[in-house]
């Protein structure tokens, strides 16, 4: 089948090209110039939180302490004309997610932003790719927010009926 779509007679064996030769390819010669800009890839991976301390359950994940401060970096470096934002996060601090969506948003006003979703990017991690100029997902990617959900607790019914309570 390669051969027919190659336009190769059946009974010739393809050309090939052994790693050792093809690692020997000097990037002029496929037109690329070797310069100084880059494009960031920048991984948010796991469950967010505000700060990384010794009490935290994980020592992974996305901490928006130091998520911000790369962030900022590539914001301020001349050198990064891109970002590709990698997420794959289930979400996780509110508060956190949010600093990091306005962090993208300056971000994205200064430099071509793209998100990126992996396997997950709920929650915390679709509120951060909002803040990107286009947003990539692959196709059975989970993704998607309930927003944020609180509830309030009517304990009423637990105290005895001759007590009397009042809002303040």
């Amino acid at each position: 089948m390669l051969k027919e779509r190659l336009g190769q007679k059946l009974d010739k064996e393809l050309p090939l090209v052994d790693y050792k030769k093809y690692s020997r390819v000097r990037k002029w010669t496929l037109g690329l110039t070797g310069g100084r800009d880059k494009i960031a890839v920048i991984r948010a991976s796991g469950s967010i939180s505000r700060v990384s301390s010794r009490f935290n359950v994980s020592r992974s994940g996305i901490f928006g302490e130091q998520f911000i401060k790369k962030i900022r970096e590539v914001r301020a470096s001349k050198r990064y004309k891109a970002v590709i934002l990698r997420i794959d996060s289930p979400g996780g601090d509110a508060l956190a997610s949010d600093l990091m969506w306005r962090e993208i948003t300056l971000l994205a006003a200064e430099k071509p932003v793209v998100a990126s979703m992996g396997d997950v990017a709920a929650s915390g991690g679709y509120y951060m790719a909002m803040g990107a100029g286009v947003i990539v997902s692959e196709s059975l990617t989970l993704t998607g927010s309930i927003g944020v959900v609180t509830g309030e607790h009517n304990l009423l019914s637990f105290y005895p009926s001759d007590i009397s309570l009042v809002s303040v």
